[in-house]
């Protein structure tokens, strides 16, 4: 039910947007934030071990 609702919280479109409005010097290299976000959230919520291993 926490996945669900942090899903609909952190839309990934939303995710984006607001980075674009407020990166100042920073920029969007190979991920964007929305993967970035998406795959700390696995780790966070425990579904995978570590970001490499999600990401790999």
């Amino acid at each position: 039910m926490v996945q669900g609702l942090l899903e609909q919280i952190l839309n990934e479109e939303k995710l984006n947007i607001w980075f674009e409005a407020n990166r100042g010097r920073q920029y969007t290299g190979e991920l964007l934030f929305s993967t970035v976000v998406a795959l700390m959230l696995e780790v966070v919520c425990q579904m995978r071990a570590s970001v490499y291993g999600q990401y790999c």
